[in-house]
């Protein structure tokens, strides 16, 4: 495995570093990962690295990069924010160029999440997505859930009560409030909903990975599927959920489960159809926890909603 540092589009401003496997296999889609919230292309906790380089392992040409204004990468000339999916476009286009790929696959987490759907649904070049901690809806089981959760904790019904009588008090509030922080808006239930029946249609292989972090929203293991029936039947989609992992995935042992659920989704949607050109059942969707050791300590979600952009 090789890695390299480029520079790509519009006055050469953007920056990425390449991962690139022994052999280079142009047939093979390569894989985009763009930052995650305000993070540097490293990802939290070296996650973006560590992912790009697993990837190269197997095969697949991977790019961590920068967005506009972000890391290393220059803010357009007008000096506004950047088009995520223009970003991630110049670097498709880099790559073809290069001769090292012709179709792709974003890999996001969260803010990432989103930079790869709205990319997925413009460009047909994408042919597969993973989606980590991004657009979640309530269902009402998630509501009871949520609910039978706070009704059981007597430190969440503690802090539910000086909330409300610091409202009915007055008092201004001094606590760090979620709904205050946001960095991309999620799209509504519909509009998700027919993207991703147009994600069917074009056989795009799709993963979802939830973690246990916005347990408030999203807290069981086919949410998604409740939210979306017609994807439980797709056979190009693998879904997990993670209650004890966090949304940056801190420890050592949540990244490594992350890895190796890609792993595993990209050996089974991406390399074997390419090699039979043909579609495998997929296995079990559910992960009530994975490969984490059984004495790895619970994730005790933080209240309120998880960051994005």
């Amino acid at each position: 495995m090789k890695e390299r540092a480029i520079q790509f589009g519009p006055e050469r401003r953007l920056i990425g570093i390449l991962s690139l496997p022994e052999t280079v296999d142009p047939s093979l889609p390569a894989i985009i990962v763009p930052n995650t919230g305000v993070e540097h292309r490293v990802g939290p906790n070296r996650l973006h690295i560590r992912l790009c380089r697993a990837f190269a392992r197997l095969g697949f040409v991977s790019l961590r990069m920068d967005m506009s204004g972000m890391g290393d990468s220059g803010l357009p000339p007008d000096g506004g924010r950047g088009d995520p999916v223009s970003d991630m476009q110049a670097a498709m286009e880099q790559l073809q160029r290069m001769k090292l790929a012709s179709k792709f696959i974003p890999v996001g987490l969260c803010s990432g999440g989103n930079d790869a759907h709205l990319l997925a649904r413009v460009d047909d070049r994408v042919v597969a997505a993973a989606f980590i901690d991004h657009y979640q809806y309530r269902t009402p089981r998630a509501f009871f859930i949520q609910l039978a959760q706070k009704l059981s904790d007597p430190r969440r019904i503690g802090n539910f009560l000086r909330r409300k009588w610091a409202e009915l008090s007055g008092k201004p509030r001094t606590e760090y409030d979620p709904n205050l922080v946001n960095f991309f808006e999620q799209p509504s239930r519909g509009q998700f909903l027919g993207d991703l029946e147009r994600f069917m249609r074009r056989r795009m292989a799709l993963f979802f990975l939830y973690t246990g972090e916005n347990q408030n929203v999203y807290n069981y293991a086919d949410q998604l599927y409740d939210v979306c029936p017609r994807l439980r039947d797709y056979p190009l989609q693998s879904l997990h959920y993670v209650p004890r992992c966090d949304h940056t995935f801190t420890h050592e042992e949540m990244r490594a489960q992350l890895i190796a659920v890609l792993e595993r989704w990209l050996t089974t949607h991406i390399l074997k159809r390419e090699d039979e050109d043909e579609i495998d059942v997929v296995e079990s969707a559910n992960d009530p926890g994975g490969d984490l050791p059984q004495d790895f300590p619970a994730f005790s979600p933080l209240p309120g909603k998880m960051l994005s952009r």
